[in-house]
């Protein structure tokens, strides 16, 4: 079922209203077939429904340029002082502005706070209490989110370039898709070096998800109609509650999502799954959960793929 945001409602009362002119013009026109002046007639009735339909598609086209789509972009956050800063200047600096950035802090002591309170005037929405974890605070951040399309953006990464959310709503503007993502260059942890590791996109099939491929969840930005209000991280797979999101869409509700030929976001090495080795460990057995519980085919061979994925991710160059 089709979900009419409030972004589009305009554009749902401008096609009802003229398809309701077009039947009445239509039994205009089988009423007059019987008039002896039918062939004078039938000119102004045909004449009407080409302007009607000439206005109908002029008003769509405006009204798909002039009314924007809010995008909601949430940040998890705990004991991040160092980078915080860095993540709200680069969703600041977006050179579309109709968005809104929460910020759900997990109860930080470390001066967090006290960052985000000098940029308080931009954020929307700030809560700092304790929680369950990254995606039970994400999870927060969706229930109040008000945008038309939803992103995640880590407390320790950053939007690639100014220009990152223009391109998300252009893509999806174009009505082919509920979701997006890109490419990500994974930078060291204090912002300066040498790149070594990219993850780079593509467009997919399905059973490229049963063969272990997942887009990078930091540049999945996906309409929240498309979440029909009951998707949702899941808890109770550790640091791999972002993989559960993403098939839980793309493979078991199997809404489109579109590759966009750009980097949108620089990842910090150092990530929860990218930690320690029982962290790494326990990724391999939430991923295999995961995977079944989705149906996946042969969920034993997906993760020994997805894994294996990981390692066309790095480059190498002189010095490394």
């Amino acid at each position: 079922m089709k979900i009419i945001t409030s972004g589009h409602f305009f554009l749902h009362s401008v096609s009802i209203y003229f398809n309701n002119q077009f039947s009445a013009v239509l039994s205009k026109f089988n009423e007059e077939k019987q008039n002896p002046d039918f062939s004078f007639k039938i000119l102004i009735i045909t004449s009407k429904y080409l302007l009607l339909l000439y206005l109908n598609d002029f008003t769509i086209i405006v009204a798909n340029i002039y009314i924007n789509m809010k995008v909601t972009i949430i940040t998890a956050v705990l004991n991040c002082v160092g980078y915080i800063e860095d993540c709200m200047i680069s969703v600041q600096s977006q050179g579309y502005k109709n968005l809104e950035h929460i910020i759900i802090d997990g109860g930080s002591v470390d001066g967090t706070l006290d960052v985000i309170e000098k940029h308080k005037d931009f954020t929307t929405f700030l809560l700092s209490e304790a929680d369950f974890g990254i995606y039970d605070a994400l999870n927060k951040g969706i229930a109040i989110a008000r945008g038309d399309i939803l992103g995640i953006l880590s407390a320790d990464d950053r939007l690639a370039g100014n220009d990152v959310l223009s391109a998300i709503v252009d893509r999806i503007k174009s009505g082919d898709c509920d979701a997006v993502y890109g490419h990500l260059d994974f930078v060291p942890r204090d912002g300066r070096g040498i790149i070594r590791r990219k993850w780079k996109s593509r467009p997919y099939f399905r059973s490229c998800l049963e063969n272990g491929w997942m887009p990078p969840h930091p540049t999945f930005y996906v309409k929240k109609s498309a979440l029909d209000g009951d998707t949702f991280y899941a808890l109770n797979y550790g640091t791999c509650g972002d993989y559960d999101f993403i098939l839980n869409l793309l493979y078991r509700k199997q809404i489109k999502a579109v590759c966009i030929d750009k980097i949108m976001v620089h990842m910090r090495k150092g990530g929860m799954s990218n930690g320690p080795l029982l962290n790494v460990f326990m990724s391999w057995v939430y991923d295999y959960r995961i995977l079944a519980n989705h149906e996946v085919p042969a969920p034993l061979c997906a993760v020994l793929q997805k894994k294996i994925r990981k390692l066309r991710q790095f480059r190498i160059s002189p010095g490394f």
